[in-house]
């Protein structure tokens, strides 16, 4: 009789090693493209082209496709910031699309895409099992695309937090990809072409981004350039820093900058919250609020130890593989981001560093530690039992990361259901000239602005003004639209009160609830008129209404509620019209 002989643990270790590479490379491959399409989806279902934050304080430059706004005063400060590149595709957004955050939405995904484009090159020369390429590369899509970052997603302002990490870790790709060439070869000097252009546009991004330009120095003596290609380095870095700083007004309510030296305790807490905020939707002791910045500051603790255990196994011979030290830089990039963030917001306070706007860097720094660390990897060799260990400490915190992406997905999800109906409420204020302090709060702290810009936007014909239907204040609603028989649809104004206590009597707040009987939906947009067919106010659909398909017994979803803004006076007849999905309107029951 013959026995089987028995697998030795080395055998059994590879065995189970290959069918995690396997199960993991599937399920982060499905999970990555699952959450880029959700995201996506949800920038296409709850992307307002209404101007949130500080769009609203940055419209000067629309004035440039008018002549009445010199080039050079692109590069005007916004905050510390010169968004210059930033206002381009602002500019493109209002040339081609009427300043409605299209073109900005468009770019916000594109910056994405365009990271995990930057980390598959390189993976692909750091790594040459394609299984757990695919693994990393489905989990970098999960941070990168989390929409724990919503903000940043479905803001338009936000084009430059993305885009100042996308090309400062360009910069540093494109540059190591010219170390690798010939010097002096026609490929060497267009990457190093790409690789000063992209630093260029980092720091004419965000503050932050002249660290793009500064970290190249480092970078051309650690991959040994010949002296004059260092000195390029250094003289593109001086006269950038030069052109950034020039006529630079510091930013009053900022923290003061002394106050990081008298309190390095809380600085380093800071920084920490910072680096390990991705997994801020992971509460432990969610009765303590005290105690649920514990584990962002536990790991961003553990990222800055990584950064600096990076650095050491990067440069302990003083050189450095072009492609380690192009991620070595991009870490050290966003560190540097941090850092400097901390010294100008550590009064603002620990939910400050939370921010789901500086979610995006810390997502791409995790990627950039993954990239490094994982690709060190190895099965065989004299190192097998050091990375075995490396493997057990490092799964758990993937296992952390991924899982505080997943609930920052779900979580990001349902605050973006739940902005959009506050949108929805600041535009149709907005449209119906009802600027209650109530609902443009939810897009700017300060009314009065809102209501001054609003106004050149209205003559312009510009972001939620673009759309005809948008403009029919006033103007009558059959000489505009074609209506609809009664019976195509269903609905009711159900409660009509005072908008706010700060507004005159004749500024309401209305509500009901509607239904396409033909497109079995609740209406997008409805119309509020007065006895003579008047507009004078607008609403919005689809908001929870639960008790209406109980109560009317019909086949209906519960998100058939809509809420709106009129210029009337209580008693005064307003009649309500629901825009139907051919273009008609359609009245519904009078009030």
């Amino acid at each position: 009789m013959t026995h089987s002989r028995p697998l030795n643990i080395g055998q059994n270790f590879a065995f189970i090693y290959s069918a995690i590479q396997k199960i993991s490379a599937i399920t982060l491959s499905i999970l990555g493209f699952f959450v880029i399409c959700t995201t996506i989806f949800c920038i296409y279902y709850f992307g307002s082209p209404l101007l949130i934050a500080d769009q609203w304080d940055n419209l000067f430059y629309i004035g440039f496709l008018h002549g009445d706004v010199p080039f050079l005063d692109l590069f005007n400060q916004h905050n510390e910031h010169r968004i210059f590149f930033p206002r381009l595709v602002f500019l493109l957004d209002a040339a081609l699309d009427s300043e409605k955050n299209l073109i900005n939405f468009t770019f916000n995904i594109l910056i994405q895409l365009g990271i995990i484009w930057i980390l598959f090159i390189f993976y692909r020369h750091l790594m040459k099992n394609r299984l757990w390429l695919t693994a990393m590369l489905g989990l970098s899509a999960i941070l990168l695309f989390s929409l724990d970052q919503r903000e940043n997603f479905l803001w338009g302002f936000q084009v430059q937090f993305l885009g100042v990490t996308a090309a400062a870790m360009a910069a540093f790709m494109f540059y190591s990809m010219a170390s690798l060439r010939r010097i002096g070869s026609a490929p060497a000097v267009m990457l190093n072409i790409l690789a000063f252009s992209m630093a260029v546009i980092a720091c004419f991004s965000m503050a932050n981004g002249i660290l793009g330009a500064a970290l190249l120095l480092p970078l051309s003596i650690i991959q040994r350039r010949r002296w004059y290609e260092t000195l390029i380095a250094t003289f593109c870095f001086a006269v950038l820093a030069f052109l950034y700083f020039h006529n630079f007004h510091p930013i009053s309510y900022h923290t003061p900058y002394s106050y990081s030296l008298k309190h390095p305790l809380k600085y380093i807490e800071y920084l920490s919250e910072y680096i390990g905020n991705i997994t801020e939707s992971i509460n432990i002791h969610p009765s303590k609020i005290q105690n649920k910045h514990i584990l962002p500051i536990s790991v961003g603790m553990i990222g800055i130890c990584l950064s600096v255990g990076m650095t050491y196994h990067c440069l302990r011979w003083f050189y450095g593989n072009p492609w380690r030290t192009a991620l070595l830089a991009s870490v050290w990039f966003i560190v540097g981001t941090a850092a400097l963030t901390t010294m100008g917001r550590m009064l603002f306070g620990l939910e400050q560093a939370a921010s789901g706007r500086y979610l995006s860097p810390t997502s791409a720094f995790w990627c950039c530690q993954i990239c490094y660390w994982s690709t060190l990897y190895r099965m065989n060799g004299h190192a097998r039992f050091a990375n075995r260990i490396a493997l057990i400490i490092g799964l758990p915190l993937l296992a952390i990361l991924l899982a505080a992406a997943l609930i920052g997905h779900v979580r990001g999800w349902q605050e973006s259901r739940t902005k959009f109906g506050d949108y929805d409420l600041a535009e149709d204020a907005l449209l119906s000239d009802v600027n209650t302090p109530e609902a443009l709060q939810f897009i700017y702290p300060f009314p009065k602005q809102i209501t001054e810009r609003a106004f050149h936007l209205r003559q312009a014909h510009l972001n939620i003004f673009a759309d005809a239907t948008n403009r029919l204040l006033g103007k009558s609603l059959p000489d505009a639209l074609p209506l609809a028989p009664a019976s195509t649809c269903t609905g009711h104004i159900d409660s009509i009160q005072k908008a706010s206590t700060t507004l005159p009597d004749n500024n309401l707040a209305v509500e009901g609830w509607a239904w396409d009987n033909d497109a079995r939906r609740s209406p997008r947009r409805l119309f509020l008129t007065d006895a003579d067919n008047k507009v004078i106010g607008y609403a919005s659909g689809n908001r929870f209404r639960p008790d209406v398909p109980e109560v009317i017994h019909f086949n209906a979803r519960t998100n058939t509620g809509w809420a709106g803004y009129v210029h009337a006076t209580l008693g005064q007849q307003i009649k309500a019209y629901a825009l139907l999905k051919n273009g008609h309107v359609c009245p519904l029951n009078p009030s």
